[in-house]
């Protein structure tokens, strides 16, 4: 519709627009919001003008990082996440656990040659890919929820999407040390992610493929 209205008042019951009142009781109403899309998001407190929402771009590195981050023994990431709203013109990613632009982890969809919308995991280290795909682990849709999990140590990799059988890739001869976890942006931090980070979980060490 080119108009919308919400109405809001008490009744004496269900089903009745009508209410009798006692000349002191009342109602308060506070944080309406309306916005469009599938899912609303968080409030914003406007004082009666319109806003725009930043983008979400959030990094958890130093002790927060340390604290809970294991370099050495393998890792594993499971990612939640759906997009929404990509240009296919630059390259984004929902999380990347990054050291630096050559040695780094992240997701997202494929920029550039035949291979642009396909689901990129990319596991960068020692100056090359250590696991590299851009082609054979399917298309990225908007609007339609994908779960990606990736496992790793030294010679011993794994990648799955939404529970199909693992591929496996056992050249993996370089370890990075990364320093931070970035959130809704690539690793270079200039494209920012448009869409929904889910659920991300984190273990500190290589799982098993099952």
């Amino acid at each position: 519709p080119s108009t919308t209205q919400a109405n809001y008042y008490i009744a004496n019951a269900d089903n009745t627009d009508s209410y009798d009142g006692d000349g002191v009781s009342g109602i308060v109403i506070w944080g309406c919001t309306v916005e469009k899309g599938l899912f609303s998001t968080s409030y914003i407190p406007t004082y009666g003008s319109s806003t725009t929402r930043s983008a979400d771009d959030v990094k958890v590195d130093g002790t927060n990082f340390s604290r809970f981050y294991t370099e050495g023994k393998g890792e594993s990431w499971i990612v939640d996440w759906q997009e929404l709203g990509e240009d296919r013109t630059t390259q984004s990613s929902p999380m990347a656990v990054y050291e630096s632009s050559s040695n780094r982890l992240s997701i997202g969809a494929k920029i550039g040659g035949t291979t642009t919308n396909n689901l990129g995991v990319y596991y960068q280290a020692g100056g090359g890919d250590q696991i590299f795909l851009g082609s054979s682990v399917g298309t990225i849709d908007k609007n339609v929820s994908s779960k990606v999990g990736i496992t790793f140590k030294t010679n011993d990799g794994a990648v799955s999407r939404d529970g199909a059988t693992p591929q496996n890739d056992t050249t993996i001869t370089h370890m990075y040390s990364p320093t931070e976890l970035r959130l809704g942006r690539h690793t270079d931090g200039n494209y920012t992610f448009c869409g929904h980070l889910r659920r991300l979980r984190y273990y500190n060490k290589r799982i098993s493929n099952t």
